[in-house]
């Protein structure tokens, strides 16, 4: 068994590459070509983004926690290939029919491009998070960020092309999963025909009842992301999205100390579920101990250098926007919270619970993000993320509590 904190440490470390270069990606989408292209790049993601994680169905969590090894890798691959091919037709007839002009269009396509390769190289991810190797994870994620960075920032200076420059991150994409992650694979890709239609019969139907309801948590996960930004873009247009985009990008900073955490743990998680349900506690509450610290800190960052730091990474059109931040900050320690509470469920594989929990908590932020984005703008947005994440945490550690006593009743030791 790989050392927790070196798995954390590795993985630490390539969440926070990557999120790096997502944030230069950022970054340079507003200084090089402006708020609004920044405005198209986040409501193209919004779209695109929910369908990939419905059809995803949060493979990688089954794989991570499937310590009987019920399923093959290439049985994971066929479905992840079955399932893409859906996403991508899905997301062409949904962007055609809502009848975005030609340029926004282009950058959805892009978009998918980067979803359709991300979503392999997560097949390839929970393998080696199922075996405790996130050593090849973050080492992937730090040769994808540098890709990610070096053609973003070339592409954006040179050809002043959004479109140009999605693709360029596509590409970047495209490299990590074909010079890394296929190359460092630990199981062989044998996969014949007969296998595929007897398991397509069997075993894909069975996986399909297990992954879809985390599919359907994943999505809904993704849609409150993606929910508030619609709305924005609609009220008050691509200029107030792309500052909402840019301020609340920087709850990824501390994401990606909480999914290093979280990631690593989940395959511990599982075990001590069956083992020890006081060292799954004990683990539990130290993930969630780590998770409020790096929110607080958000926060009174946030309350003291505002104006300063949005107007140094970003341009002056984002001072002035210090409630903003600060709300953010804290809508970023609930989803922490909540993150790690989602990582016990998902360790318990109460996938069902959460997709129940997710969607109820969904309904509430389409029902108040509406009138309150109408009449608040952005920070009406926050503040209907903190209501819809408040509730959704508060639920999800009452179902962690009610299902240790469960275990102590079936005799886990404590």
């Amino acid at each position: 068994m790989q050392s927790l904190k070196k798995n954390i440490s590795w993985t630490f470390a390539g969440n926070v590459a990557l999120a790096a270069s997502q944030w230069l990606v950022v970054v340079v989408v507003t200084k090089a070509l402006g708020v609004e292209d920044l405005g198209t790049y986040a409501l193209a993601t919004a779209l695109v983004s929910p369908i990939f994680m419905l059809t995803n169905m949060g493979l990688r969590m089954v794989q991570a926690t499937d310590i009987k090894s019920k399923y093959l890798f290439a049985d994971f691959i066929a479905y992840r290939s079955i399932t893409t091919v859906c996403a991508i037709v899905l997301s062409a007839l949904f962007s055609v029919y809502i009848g975005y002009n030609n340029h926004i269009l282009l950058v959805i396509f892009a978009i998918v491009y980067v979803k359709v390769f991300e979503s392999f190289s997560d097949v390839y991810f929970g393998m080696f998070q199922q075996r405790e190797l996130m050593e090849h994870v973050g080492k992937s994620l730090i040769f994808r960020s540098l890709m990610i960075g070096g053609f973003s920032i070339a592409l954006a200076y040179i050809s002043r092309s959004l479109i140009v420059t999605v693709v360029g991150v596509a590409c970047a994409y495209t490299c990590s999963l074909l010079l890394y992650d296929i190359r460092k694979s630990v199981d062989k890709l044998v996969f014949p025909v007969e296998h595929f239609f007897n398991k397509f019969r069997n075993e894909y139907k069975n996986l399909f009842v297990t992954a879809f309801p985390l599919g359907i948590t994943v999505c809904v996960n993704v849609l409150y992301q993606s929910l508030p930004r619609i709305f924005i873009e609609k009220f008050h247009g691509l200029d107030a999205l792309g500052i909402f985009a840019g301020i609340s990008y920087f709850i990824v900073v501390g994401s990606t100390i909480i999914n290093a955490v979280g990631q690593s743990a989940i395959p511990r998680l599982a075990k001590y579920s069956t083992q020890d349900i006081s060292d799954f506690m004990r683990l539990f509450y130290q993930m969630l101990l780590i998770a409020a610290a790096v929110g607080v800190f958000g926060i009174i960052f946030a309350s003291l250098f505002s104006d300063i730091f949005l107007s140094l990474v970003y341009t002056p059109e984002f001072i002035g926007n210090r409630n903003l931040f600060v709300s953010l900050m804290v809508l970023a320690t609930i989803v922490y919270l909540s993150g790690i509470s989602g990582c016990a469920l998902g360790a318990l594989q109460l996938f069902r619970i959460q997709a129940v929990i997710s969607i109820i908590c969904f309904i509430v932020l389409s029902v108040a993000g509406y009138p309150l984005v109408r009449s608040l703008g952005s920070l009406g947005a926050a503040y209907a993320l903190i209501l819809a994440y408040g509730l959704k945490l508060a639920v999800e550690l009452i179902y962690v509590h009610i299902h240790r006593s469960v275990r102590l009743s079936e005799g886990v030791s404590e």
